[in-house]
């Protein structure tokens, strides 16, 4: 009892845990207000003192608690005057908070100021601070903060299902062929094995349809409609996570098609600016979705061929190619502007390695006309640095951004055609592309952000990567290449990003930590973006391993969480 303390001589207002419980049973509109409001603002206001048990009083009313302040503040019981916080650390400085919390040590009594007085129901779980000074995925504390209980429940089981190989293998398989099967217009009467076939896909798919629409969509998707990705939008711009979206246009085959795909995407820019401005940043484009890829294979093969030191194929093109690729590259600068002038970046994907030098080639044309800004990069190309050639091309194309004075834009991803490059250099007879283990994959594209991060420092302005990975690893290492290099956590070319519904223990550590995190969220009809998402499962199966791994840590955070409710 601290009998010496000023308190004992002092009016005060204490309610004892009885008196407590009396006030929230029989006064509920009033307690949490008026509880929290007292307890808050007077621990914060005389430096924490211990005061429990000193007194006891029954008054619950907001005029008593009142007029004890006053009295307080009358009798100069004054709030100390607190010292000047310390200067925080360069990269507590640059930190992003994800809420905007107002001091606790407010000035006056204020039960109203909810902001205030309901902040400690965000430490009911004694939640660490958000504001944490290193990237560590593991802490579900911080990392699932923004995660209601039955949402972890839920997420556990449905990874738990995808976990298990037979099961995601035949959900893959079985959604392709339904799909496949239902566009199909035409089917030979005569051919009773495959009637049979598909009446057996089309039946054993109905249960399946059903589930992944109603739970699996909506985990890895924007939604359906614009209204349920403006909410997704909204959850992750309040913890600092921002958005990368695509409405997932696939391979074009006449004008028309990429007269329609061009549209669409630029109806997605402007869809995105006006409902979601502060979330999207980023809108990702198929090169094959606005150009022919008979073009793209063509110039490849010539740079293959002739192998130009300048890497430019168009004197060993014919007219008709050259009247085909210009307007290839005014489709796909047309969308670039259009994002330009909507504020947001373009991320040019990576396609098959018989297209990649001809897509690189283009890429370089473009950023030559959108990359002229000093302070942001607008246009990325895709290296998948699972290909032998990957950190040749970056190195080219970065000095060649160097030479003709414009911003070069990395993306760097592992690679999603695995599977389809190593049958098809089987047929042909010819070497892999692929590099030849998934250790020299890691090591490649480690080496990749490396080397980019090391021009950053050396010719500062002239290169940015987005780091897409889901690899923690890869991801650890770039953040220790950022503090070693003094590389700003918030430096606007350096971006993060991981698929939607997956690793979100990454992607919320990284925003926690005060680097600039994003989602990419594909968005559109069921019928257009499911088959998008399971060809990226079925040619990449290592998608589904960083979500099996987050998997445990869902059921970390769920035991802390139900540890925390037991009162012994």
């Amino acid at each position: 009892q601290p009998s010496e303390s000023v308190f004992a001589q002092r009016p005060y207002v204490v309610c004892s845990k009885k008196n407590a419980w009396t006030l929230v049973t029989e006064h509920k509109e009033q307690a949490y207000a008026f509880i929290f409001a007292s307890t808050i603002q007077l621990h914060a206001a005389f430096g924490a003192r211990q005061i429990n048990g000193i007194g006891k009083s029954t008054h619950s009313d907001s005029s008593t608690l009142t007029a004890t302040t006053t009295t307080l503040t009358s009798q100069r019981i004054i709030p100390p005057h607190h010292s000047t916080p310390p200067t925080p650390e360069p990269h507590q400085q640059r930190r992003r908070p994800p809420h905007h919390i107002p001091s606790l040590a407010s000035p006056d009594f204020d039960p109203s100021n909810t902001a205030v007085v309901f902040h400690a129901f965000s430490t009911f779980h004694h939640i660490p601070s958000l504001a944490s000074p290193d990237f560590d995925p593991s802490n579900t504390a911080v990392v699932f903060h923004a995660f209601s209980t039955f949402r972890l429940l839920k997420y556990s089981t449905m990874f738990s299902l995808l976990s298990l190989q037979g099961i995601s293998s035949m959900m893959i398989k079985l959604m392709l062929h339904s799909m496949s099967a239902s566009s199909s217009s035409s089917r030979t009467s005569h051919d009773l094995w495959a009637t049979l076939v598909h009446i057996a896909s089309q039946t054993l798919s109905k249960p399946l349809l059903y589930l992944v629409r109603k739970q699996y969509f909506p985990l890895f998707t924007g939604g359906e409609d614009i209204e349920h990705c403006m909410r997704i939008a909204k959850f992750y711009c309040e913890h600092g996570i921002k958005l990368t979206i695509d409405n997932s246009t696939e391979e074009g085959n006449s004008p028309e098609v990429y007269a329609r795909n061009l549209a669409l995407k630029k109806q997605l820019v402007d869809v995105s600016a006006t409902n979601m401005p502060r979330a999207v940043s980023f809108v990702s484009v198929k090169p094959t979705s606005l150009s022919c890829p008979v073009l793209l294979e063509a110039m490849s093969e010539i740079l293959e061929k002739e192998r130009p030191l300048d890497g430019d194929p168009t004197p060993f093109m014919t007219e008709e190619q050259l009247n085909e690729l210009q307007r290839t590259i005014d489709s796909l600068y047309e969308i670039c502007a259009h994002a330009k002038q909507h504020n947001m970046s373009v991320w040019l994907d990576a396609e098959q390695y018989s297209r990649q030098p001809g897509i690189n080639y283009v890429s370089r044309r473009l950023m030559q006309r959108v990359n002229t800004s000093t302070d942001r990069i607008y246009l990325y190309n895709t290296y998948q640095c699972y290909l032998r050639d990957a950190l040749d091309w970056i190195a080219f194309d970065v000095e060649h951004a160097k030479l003709n004075g414009y911003l070069c834009g990395i993306k760097l991803v592992r690679g999603a055609y695995l599977e389809y490059e190593s049958a098809k250099a089987k047929r042909e007879n010819r070497q892999n592309p692929i590099l030849a283990s998934k250790r020299d994959t890691d090591d490649a594209y480690d080496a990749a952000v490396q080397y980019i991060m090391n021009e950053m420092t050396e010719s500062y302005g002239s290169v940015g990567v987005s780091i897409c990975s889901h690899n923690r690893h890869s991801l650890e290492l770039a953040t220790k290449t950022m503090q070693r290099l003094g590389i700003n956590r918030d430096d606007k070319k350096v971006i993060f990003a991981q698929l939607n519904g997956m690793v979100d223990n990454l992607t919320f550590a990284l925003a926690y930590a005060g680097y600039n995190a994003y989602k990419l969220l594909p968005y559109g009809s069921f019928e257009d973006v499911w088959p998008f998402l399971m060809r990226r499962f079925e040619e990449n199966s290592e998608i589904l391993n960083g979500s099996q791994q987050e998997k445990s840590l869902y059921y970390s955070e769920i035991k802390r969480r139900l540890k925390s409710l037991i009162p012994f």
